[in-house]
């Protein structure tokens, strides 16, 4: 019996011990189409599992919305499933393997397994959509998160630019109005001060009309003065930055505030952070002025609050959400259910098993050498002393041509010049035509390396011809450069939709999908 057979039997037996009928009967749910209402009575209803294989990209709205939707369809079913899931013990690799055979196959093609095999797969399918999922609202989240930030470093620095026109203009008119309105005066009032063909009578009626000449003059650099000042104080208190933020905070809530609600985020429940998470997704949209403020610095914990002490819930939404993407980009935030975003631990063995298993993982790892941390770490040592003392003798001894020392004690150590390596360029093997058609560039690898060889099918279960060449090269040109396997069909000559989508289907998996990858980023320079 072969090892897969094997392991799919203890798969199987895992099933029919965890597996009740109510988790059975739910299961098959999934392969019936539901009720329509009398509204939707005429359209077309589509089976569950059908809505539930495709999730959207998109940062609009009510894309968003539906996947949330999809979310609270899956959440409940994980649940269930849970504890049948963690008994599989299935590594990732594994969940994505079954997951695949449902996303990839039609319904009557998942109908047609046998119980056991067909709910396994849809308990995988489960599983990874539900994973899946998760990962791709919180990359909604950082993009959302992403646009806004700049858009508001856009808009503040067009303020910021507004501003400091203004400010010289407000200067400009002031340093005129200084020079006319005081400058001047005092000079002519320092000229009939200190002329001996005044009397003191005829000085005093001078200066005062002086004075009264100049009140406009003086008003008007007063007024330019407080503009001045004005501008001054609040470009240092950057509350243009905050103005923008804030007139931002609808559309970032619009895309982010119903992600942040529904999603399981894990962390330390002790940091201001996590407080605050978990009080927003008690609270929802209705925060009142208790909301934590401890994640904020200083300096926004009062900028949130105006003078009469209101909280700025905009503001204070926009804030928290900046703050959640950066923590989630830094590992300070981590997702209960995720593919990318888990925990670091979650990645590691479990400490229950390393602790029972330590020695035959080990061994595994061929590292039964250094088990023993301080006895490595004492034989290192050992070594590197010994290394110092070979290089210490080398350079007393002026065995080191590569050491220089300088007359002051310093040194310097020169890196001695690479080896050239004469070789023919690459542009003598290439054609004299400037452009190469990404496709004769694929092709004549492939006759050169026959790396379409390493495309094998995911799912091998009966023995059928491998599509032609034709079929993998548009498939490789239609994602590398982002075409689409609809459009390049559509505008390539000799391609067969219908064969185009079966290969890409049955061929283009993870395990494949590094060598098209490589291959194509590789090769659009020459195209």
């Amino acid at each position: 019996m072969t090892e897969t057979k094997c392991h799919k039997e203890e798969l199987t037996a895992t099933l029919e011990a965890h597996l009740s009928p109510a988790h059975r009967e739910l299961l098959d749910t999934l392969l019936e189409k539901p009720e329509a209402s009398e509204e939707h009575a005429s359209q077309l209803q589509r089976f569950t599992l059908t809505l539930l294989k495709r999730f959207s990209q998109s940062t609009r709205p009510s894309r968003i919305k539906a996947n949330l939707e999809d979310l609270r369809t899956l959440r409940p079913l994980y649940r269930e499933l849970e504890p049948v899931i963690t008994a599989l013990d299935l590594t990732p690799e594994g969940v994505r393997y079954y997951a695949n055979s449902v996303l990839k196959g039609r319904i009557d093609q998942v109908s047609r397994r046998a119980e056991d095999d067909r709910h396994l797969h849809l308990v995988c399918f489960i599983a990874h959509q539900f994973l899946r999922l998760h990962d791709m609202l919180i990359d909604i989240l950082l993009l959302a998160v992403q646009q806004v930030l700049n858009t508001c470093q856009r808009e503040h620095k067009e303020r910021y630019y507004t501003a400091r026109l203004a400010q010289r203009s407000t200067l400009r008119t002031l340093v005129t109005e200084v020079d006319h309105g005081l400058c001047g005066p005092l000079t002519m009032i320092e000229t009939i001060a200190f002329s001996e063909q005044f009397s003191a009578p005829e000085k005093v009626g001078r200066i005062q009309a002086v004075f009264s000449s100049g009140q406009a003059q003086r008003r008007a650099a007063e007024v330019s003065l407080r503009e001045l000042t004005q501008q001054v104080r609040d470009g240092t208190e950057d509350a243009d930055y905050y103005e923008v933020l804030t007139a931002q905070s609808v559309r970032l809530q619009n895309r982010v505030a119903d992600i942040v609600k529904e999603v399981e985020f894990q962390g330390d429940d002790t940091t201001d952070l996590m407080v605050a998470l978990q009080y927003y997704q008690a609270k929802g949209r209705t925060l009142s002025q208790g909301a934590p403020l401890g994640f904020l610095p200083e300096p926004e914990q009062g900028i949130v609050h105006d003078a009469s002490g209101k909280l700025h819930v905009s503001l204070y939404k926009a804030l928290l959400f900046l703050t959640l993407a950066e923590a989630i980009k830094a590992g300070a935030v981590n997702l209960k259910h995720s593919y990318k975003y888990r925990s670091l631990d979650d990645y590691l063995l479990p400490k229950a098993a390393w602790t029972a298993h330590r020695a035959e993982y080990l061994q595994r790892a061929d590292l039964l050498g250094v088990a023993d941390c301080q006895q490595t770490i004492h034989e290192l040592a050992a070594r590197l002393d010994q290394q110092y003392h070979h290089t210490n003798q080398r350079i007393a001894q002026g065995a080191n041509p590569h050491l220089h020392f300088h007359k002051d004690g310093s040194f310097h150590v020169s890196t001695p010049a690479a080896e050239a390596n004469e070789s023919e360029s690459l542009r003598s093997l290439l054609p004299a035509e400037r452009y190469i058609s990404l496709v004769e560039v694929l092709a004549t690898i492939n006759r050169l390396t026959r790396f379409l060889e390493a495309f094998e099918p995911w799912h091998v279960k009966y023995a059928r011809a491998k599509p032609p060449e034709k079929a993998f090269l548009a498939g490789i040109v239609g994602y590398g450069c982002f075409i689409g396997i609809g459009k390049i069909a559509q505008i390539s000559k000799w391609i067969n939709a219908s064969e185009l989508e079966t290969t890409v289907n049955g061929y283009f998996t993870l395990e494949n999908g590094f060598v098209a990858e490589i291959v194509t980023e590789t090769n659009c320079r020459y195209s």
